[in-house]
């Protein structure tokens, strides 16, 4: 039968908003997912947030049919999962990569004009032999790599292979191998764009502490404003993102879409350059975090006790088979209410399946005798109602798929409530669910 979502108990329609990462930290995605949270919250939006620990690989349809805008963080996911959410006829929007020839909007940086602010910030400082860092296999890097070499070419510089440093990730470990690799071919060049913020620092620091011969003449500009730019390299001037902006124009296009509203197919925000010699920038303004959590972060007695504890804990928890998680509610009261651990598995008779098994709560843990059908339910409708655990208590939940041996063994997921007045203009796709109370579902 088709049963209409409803994720509040007044019986008023909540949008629901899943947010698809291949990381779930960070200073891209851990941005990005805290601006999404936080529109959601103003929005009187559902949120849910799955963690894929992955690029391009993660094809599951868990809980897709509870979903009304799904917004995938780069190629967060397989396009198989994509085109099974439009042909569900779900909204789909993508970050930072093209599923074309899919029909899904992309919202990015505008690459080309960031690097064009790049180029032309080292140009105008004297720099005339010019290198770029990064990752190519990556949409955003791939297209910053392409408009570095187009703005040799605008304005007729010379471009060899040995002004181009290809590395395997976004992170230090890039940007000290690059920094090697940059001492020892000795290329000339004395400006450097880098294509991440981290791999900047990576470079910057490694040549510090290798040469600086190699680093006196060198100037830097390298996307992204990290904050951790502020204590560890004041020399690099980077290009900022917006990520704020992205996110806003991410959830902007969703809900356009589902308004039948006219959108862009390439939606691209501009961003912006910040000289490592503005004031702005030398006072740490230009940093500042806009994390939802910067209460907590603030205070040094509560991340002292996150860090001093962050090995016995995870530790604990794994030994009790996750029976003791709920230990780490009081360190996170507004973030863990309830937690599930579901099995996916598969029925001949009704395809993938999830299957509570554990239901932990302050009061205990609730294990799901075998052959039991609480907690059952066709995978894209996950999580379900049993027991005393209800859906619609919840705001916000945070989905951690389980790998097992490369096949996805369950998902552990976390809810909690957020108060926020709804807001009821959008109205949410009905979802098919399993029929009657008492289904039966073989294999599971």
């Amino acid at each position: 039968m088709q049963v209409c979502f409803h994720m509040s108990k007044n019986n008023s329609h909540r949008m629901c908003v899943a947010v698809y990462t291949p990381e779930a930290q960070g200073f891209y995605f851990g941005e990005l997912i805290g601006q999404l949270q936080q529109l959601c919250l103003v929005k009187g939006y559902g949120f849910s947030l799955v963690n894929t620990n992955g690029y391009g690989k993660h094809q599951s349809s868990l809980g897709i049919d509870r979903n009304d805008i799904s917004i995938i963080l780069r190629n967060a996911v397989h396009p198989s999962l994509v085109k099974a959410m439009r042909k569900a006829g779900k909204t789909v929007v993508s970050v930072g990569f093209d599923y074309f020839p899919l029909d899904v909007p992309v919202v990015s940086a505008d690459n080309a004009y960031g690097i064009e602010l790049a180029f032309n910030h080292l140009i105008k400082n004297g720099h005339r032999k010019l290198a770029y860092i990064g990752d190519i296999s990556q949409f955003d890097l791939r297209k910053r790599y392409e408009a570095f070499c187009d703005q040799h070419e605008i304005n007729s510089l010379e471009l060899s292979e040995n002004q181009i440093y290809v590395i395997d990730d976004t992170l230090f470990e890039g940007g000290y191998a690059a920094a090697r690799e940059f001492i020892t071919r000795n290329c000339g060049s004395t400006g450097v764009i880098c294509g991440a913020g981290l791999t900047a620092v990576g470079f910057y620091t490694q040549l510090q502490a290798q040469s600086t011969t190699h680093l006196q003449p060198l100037e830097i500009v390298a996307f992204d404003a990290l904050s951790v730019f502020h204590f560890t390299t004041e020399d690099i001037s980077v290009i900022d993102q917006n990520l704020i902006l992205l996110a806003h124009k991410a959830m902007e296009t969703g809900e356009k879409i589902i308004k039948n509203k006219d959108y862009e197919r390439h939606e691209l925000v501009l961003p912006k350059l910040m000289s490592a010699s503005d004031e702005l920038y030398k006072s740490g303004d230009a940093f500042l975090a806009t994390s939802p959590e910067l209460s907590e972060l603030y205070n040094p007695n509560y991340v002292k006790t996150l860090m001093t504890h962050f090995y016995e804990w995870p530790q604990a928890i794994a030994k009790s088979r996750l029976d003791n998680i709920m230990m780490l509610e009081p360190l996170f009261p507004r973030l863990v209410k309830e937690v599930v651990l579901a099995r996916i598995t598969h029925s001949k008779h009704t395809g993938i399946v999830a299957k509570v098994i554990r239901h932990i709560t302050h009061d205990g843990v609730d294990k799901t005798p075998k052959g039991s059908q609480n907690g059952l339910c066709r995978c894209e409708d996950y999580p379900c109602d049993f027991n005393n655990f209800h859906v619609a208590n919840f705001t916000t939940a945070i989905h951690q798929p389980i790998w097992v041996n490369r096949r996805l063994w369950g998902v552990l997921s976390i809810f909690w409530l957020q108060q926020y007045g709804l807001d009821t203009s959008l109205k949410p796709h009905c979802t098919k669910r399993l029929s009657g109370p008492n289904r039966s579902l073989s294999g599971a």
